[in-house]
């Protein structure tokens, strides 16, 4: 029998999109006042071209390490971090419609947080009026462990003595949500929404850009390793949750 549902944060709740293009846009200004002739175009053409070759690291990060140093790196990206902590839902906005989809659930199951975030998202599902709906919040600045590690999950359900079992993780990254709570027992959902269908709005020109850049080469590109594991159910929009876990609920509703 199904009593929780747990979430990931980016691209489930949060869009961090918008986090990705900061870093690009703060990297084309800096090289800018260096005097470096470097375009936004042909950052972002750096960008498609590591992804066209298979790269499955942090992507802005490797870019910004071509044009500077490891010093000067480690200034610039504490710089973009401060600035992404001090704006959050700026730089990770809410997407729309999941909190019809928490609201909906929560009147059913128990609701959890699974995911690799900062502590500043917790704050952050306060500030949007979300945190209050879920019984487990396990962000990995706060566990110093983080996903895909099976002591994640242990450590994460063991707050509220959940069986994997009665459980459902939904998640947009087969290698760090879909294969490990597999493996440890819980059913799936993969949120299978690519990065043009994020509802990222552009703001600016640079955010304009960038956007463009993701529907010519999307960041997941590389092929996906399932690990010898499937989904429980795949789908293709936020609003299809609620459906996805009701479904998984129905399917397992004779077991304990």
């Amino acid at each position: 029998m199904i009593k929780w549902v747990f979430f990931d944060l980016d691209n489930v709740v949060f869009n961090d999109e918008p986090c990705f293009a900061l870093v690009l846009q703060r990297l084309h200004e800096l090289l800018k006042n260096k005097g470096k002739k470097v375009s936004f175009e042909e950052i972002l053409s750096q960008r498609e071209a590591l992804i066209e070759e298979g790269e499955t690291g942090k992507i802005h990060q490797i870019v910004a390490k071509k044009y500077l140093k490891q010093s000067e790196f480690d200034v610039f990206f504490k710089g973009c971090l401060d600035e992404m902590m001090q704006n959050f839902l700026q730089y990770n906005p809410v997407m729309p419609g999941v909190d019809y989809q928490i609201h909906d659930l929560e009147k059913r199951y128990s609701l959890g947080i699974a995911a690799n975030h900062v502590r500043r998202s917790i704050e952050a599902l306060e500030n949007i009026g979300l945190l209050n709906s879920f019984k487990i919040v396990a962000v990995s600045e706060d566990m110093r462990v983080s996903k895909p590690s099976a002591r994640f999950f242990a450590l994460t359900l063991s707050q509220k003595n959940v069986d994997p079992s009665n459980a459902i993780m939904i998640g947009d990254r087969v290698e760090l949500d879909i294969v490990p709570a597999s493996k440890i027992g819980m059913k799936t959902v993969w949120l299978d929404l690519k990065d043009d269908q994020k509802y990222f709005s552009p703001r600016n020109e640079y955010e304009e850009k960038y956007l463009e850049s993701i529907k010519r080469t999307p960041t997941v590109k590389h092929k996906i390793e399932w690990e010898g594991v499937q989904p429980d159910i795949t789908i293709k929009s936020i609003s299809q949750i609620a459906y996805a876990v009701g479904k998984l609920a129905q399917t397992f509703a004779g077991t304990k």
